[in-house]
C-alpha cells in the first residue's frame, strides 16, 4: 500500500489523488492533527551543508561516542545512560527531537543525525515556536519528488500518508475517532484490518467531509486547549515582566534612565521569588540563583545568536532577489554577514553558550540542603 500511496501523492501540490478522481490535500494542520507536534509561527531554521561546522562537530563530540558518529543507536545510548538526560534535561530534549525526526517524522536512510537541524535544536525554549509540521510535510514532498516505483528505500514520513488516507476515506462508511492526536486511534491490528477490508483495491471509498477540518469538531479538542495554554503562559510572562520592572533598582540611573536590564523569563526558568519559596535555607537559595542565572544567560545568548542567523538568512534572500533584478543596491549588512571573521566570533560565542548550558545541566542537587539550616 505504501508504494501505491506514494504514487498517488503529488509533491508540488501536496495533493493525494485517488483513482476515482477524488482528492485531498495535506497541509501543516494535517501533520498537527496526526502527531500533535508544534505548529508555531517560525520556520524551522536550516543549517546548510558547509555551515556551522563547529556546532556540528560539537554534536559529534557530545553524542557521537568513540567514532564521533551520531547514529540512532548512539542517541539511544546517551539518552538512557546519562543521568541528566534520564531526568529530562535540555540535552535530552535536543537529542530526543533529533531522534524523533530521523526515525519517524523526517527519517534518514543512513539512520544518522540530520545536521540540517542543529540550528533549530540549539535553543530548547524555541522548540514550541517552530513550525515542525510544515517542516515534516515539506521534507516528505521533497523526498517523494524524485520517487520511483523501482527504488528500494522510500524516504519521508510515510506513516503520515497512511494515517491521513485512513482518516480521510471512509472504509465501508465507517468514520474513525477524531480526537487528537489521530495516530492514537490506529494500532497495528487496525492497520491490518483496514488493509484486509480494502483487499488491495485502494482509493474507492468516499471522502470523509464531516470531521474535517478536525479543529471544527469540538471546542474541547487539544488545539483549542493548546491555544488557551499559550495565552495563559503569555499572561504569566507578562506578570513576571511587570514584577521585575517594578522592583528594578533606579539609584544607579544615568540621565534619569535606570541602568537596569529586565528579563521576560521563559517557561522553566524560576524568578527570584519562586526560588526563595523553593529554597530550604539561604545557602540553597544562593546555589539555586547561580544555576538559574547560568540557564538564563545561556538562553539569552542562544536567542541573540539565533536572531543574528535569521537576520543573515533574510539578508541573503534579499541580496539574491536584488541580483536577479540586476540592482546595484545591496544591503549594508552584506559586508558583515559575508565576513568569515564575524562568523568566527559568533561560533566562539555559541561554544561559550553551549559550555555554560552544559555546566548548568551538570550542577548537582545536594541532599545536604534538605536537613541543614545555616541559621541555627
Amino acid at each position: 500500500m505504501i508504494r501505491w500511496l506514494c504514487g498517488c501523492f503529488v509533491p508540488s501540490s501536496r495533493m493525494s489523488v485517488m483513482p476515482t478522481g477524488k482528492k485531498f490535500q495535506l497541509t501543516a494542520n494535517d501533520v498537527h492533527y496526526v502527531f500533535q507536534i508544534p505548529i508555531g509561527p517560525l520556520p524551522v531554521p536550516i543549517s546548510n551543508a558547509h555551515a556551522d561546522s563547529e556546532l556540528k562537530n560539537t554534536w559529534k563530540d557530545l553524542y557521537g561516542g568513540a567514532k564521533h558518529e551520531v547514529t540512532v543507536p548512539q542517541l539511544v545510548e546517551v539518552m538512557t545512560s546519562n543521568e541528566g538526560m534520564r531526568m529530562g534535561n535540555d540535552e535530552f530534549k535536543k537529542c530526543f527531537v533529533m531522534y524523533s525526526m530521523i526515525t519517524l517524522l523526517a527519517p534518514t536512510s543512513n539512520r544518522k543525525a540530520d545536521f540540517k537541524l542543529v540550528l533549530a535544536l540549539e535553543n530548547v525554549h524555541l522548540f514550541q515556536d517552530y513550525n515542525w509540521c510544515q517542516y515534516v510535510l515539506d521534507d516528505l514532498a521533497e523526498k517523494l519528488s524524485s520517487y520511483s516505483a523501482n527504488q528500494k528505500y522510500v524516504p519521508g514520513c510515510l506513516l503520515l500518508l497512511q494515517i491521513c488516507y485512513f482518516h480521510r476515506l471512509r472504509s465501508r462508511g465507517n468514520v474513525l475517532p477524531s480526537t487528537l492526536p489521530l495516530i492514537q486511534h490506529l494500532s497495528d491490528k487496525d492497520f491490518r484490518s483496514r488493509l484486509a477490508d480494502e483487499d488491495k483495491v485502494y482509493g474507492m471509498a468516499d471522502l470523509d467531509k464531516v470531521t474535517y477540518p478536525v479543529t471544527k469538531i469540538s471546542n474541547n479538542n487539544s488545539k483549542v486547549l493548546a491555544i488557551e495554554a499559550k495565552k495563559t503562559e503569555e499572561k504569566i510572562d507578562e506578570m513576571k515582566f511587570l514584577e521585575n520592572k517594578k522592583s528594578a533598582v533606579e539609584d544607579n540611573s544615568v540621565n534619569d534612565f535606570p541602568r537596569v536590564v529586565t528579563f521576560n523569563l521563559p517557561a522553566g526558568i524560576e524568578s527570584n521569588e519562586e526560588i526563595h519559596m523553593l529554597a530550604k535555607n539561604d545557602v540553597e537559595e544562593k546555589y539555586m540563583l547561580i544555576k538559574r542565572d547560568l540557564k538564563l544567560f545561556s538562553h539569552q545568548f542562544e536567542q541573540h545568536i539565533q536572531s543574528v542567523r535569521l537576520q543573515s538568512e533574510a539578508v541573503q534572500i534579499d541580496s539574491k532577489l536584488l541580483e536577479k533584478e540586476r540592482s546595484p543596491v545591496l544591503s549594508q549588512l552584506d559586508a558583515i554577514f559575508n565576513d568569515s571573521s564575524f562568523w568566527d566570533q559568533i561560533d566562539k560565542i555559541t561554544n561559550h553558550a553551549i559550555a555554560m548550558k552544559k555546566l548548568e545541566d551538570e550542577l548537582p542537587s545536594f541532599a545536604l540542603f534538605s536537613y541543614t539550616n545555616p541559621h541555627l
